[in-house]
């Protein structure tokens, strides 16, 4: 990854999205702290988002309110809203919570202050926004894990992007000690 000194950048997290991928397919976790410092190193941050959903029943919600408290108080700022289910075609309920507009919407926003955005996430439904923020000639950054084609970064995505970092890449980088 090479940020170009002082360099305003803007980071936007796809929480659920980020932490299926280190999880799920690399098997570790993120240290939040070591996050923001690697990608703002010799960078301007002007800010670094965080989107999750949160659960509406006061015990799962209590939960996730320790690490949201957490980031809020060491540099992002979160953005919530309520988790909600849906029936799937085979009858099983889903839970989701989607940022896709959210997310655009801040990116748009700030576009015309930053030199580069950071998007993490691997969902295929970013790909017109990437393009479309690289058009009003700010650099563009996907980070997610592809794993050698087997993960599960849309691959448009990645093409979209001024430049692609793998997860996998990074990992030792910004994940917890043992």
């Amino acid at each position: 990854m090479v940020v170009a000194p002082f360099e305003k950048i803007a980071i936007f997290i796809d929480g659920w999205n980020f932490a299926k991928q280190a999880m799920e397919y690399l098997r570790r976790e993120v240290d939040f702290a070591k996050l923001l410092d690697f990608l703002s190193k010799d960078a301007f941050l002007l800010r670094a988002f965080y989107y999750i959903g949160e659960e509406t029943e006061p015990e799962e919600r209590s939960k996730i309110q320790p690490f949201l408290t957490w980031l809020r108080r060491n540099g992002y700022k979160v953005i919530t809203k309520p988790i909600k289910t849906f029936i799937n075609e085979d009858g099983e309920p889903v839970k989701k919570a989607d940022f896709d507009v959210d997310i655009a919407i801040d990116m748009f926003d700030l576009a015309d202050k930053v030199d580069r955005v950071i998007l993490i996430s691997g969902d295929g439904d970013f790909t017109k926004l990437i393009d479309r923020v690289g058009m009003k000639g700010v650099r563009t950054q996907v980070i997610s894990y592809w794993g050698r084609g087997k993960g599960p970064t849309a691959p448009e995505l990645i093409e979209a992007a001024d430049e692609f970092t793998d997860l996998e890449e990074i990992i030792d980088k910004i994940a917890r000690s043992g």
